[in-house]
C-alpha cells in the first residue's frame, strides 16, 4: 500500500481513543511500511487521560515509546533530512502527537480526521535504515 492509499483509507476511520487516534495513526502507516503491526502490543485505553497514564506506565515520554515502537518495526532515528513516509513526532493541541512526514508537511489523526500540517519545528522522525 502507498503512503497515499494509506491516507485515503484512514480519511474514513472515525475517531475512537486507542483505536483510531494519532498513535494508532503513526503506528498503522509502521505496520504497512514494515509488515511489522505493533498496535497490539499497546494497552486498552479509551481516553485521552487513560491513554497518558496506560503509555506512560510503560514509557517515560512519547519520544520514548515512539523511539522504542520504531526500532522494533527497524526503523531508526533520522539524522538528516526527513523523508516523506517517516514516523514523526509533532506538538499537537494536547502535547506531543505521533505523524506521518509526507513530502510537504505531516498528516496526523484527531478527533475532526486525518489532518494536514504545512510544518513541525522541533519535530523527531524515524525511518528505515536504509533509502526507500
Amino acid at each position: 500500500m502507498t503512503l497515499s492509499d494509506y491516507l485515503a483509507q484512514a480519511r474514513s476511520r472515525r475517531w475512537l481513543w486507542g483505536e483510531v487516534d494519532c498513535l494508532h495513526f503513526a503506528l498503522g502507516w509502521l505496520a504497512e511500511a514494515t509488515g511489522r503491526d505493533l498496535r497490539p502490543t499497546l494497552p486498552a485505553y479509551g481516553s485521552y487521560r487513560e491513554g497518558r497514564r496506560m503509555l506512560g506506565a510503560l514509557w517515560p515520554d512519547y519520544g520514548a515509546m515512539l523511539e522504542d515502537l520504531a526500532g522494533r518495526a527497524g526503523w531508526l532515528p533520522r539524522g538528516g533530512a526527513p523523508q516523506a513516509g517517516d514516523l514523526a513526532l509533532i506538538a499537537g493541541g494536547h502535547g506531543p502527537t505521533a505523524a506521518i512526514r509526507l513530502a510537504e508537511g505531516y498528516a496526523a489523526q484527531d478527533a475532526a480526521g486525518v489532518i494536514w500540517l504545512r510544518a513541525a519545528p522541533g519535530a523527531r522522525h524515524w525511518g528505515p535504515s536504509c533509502p526507500r
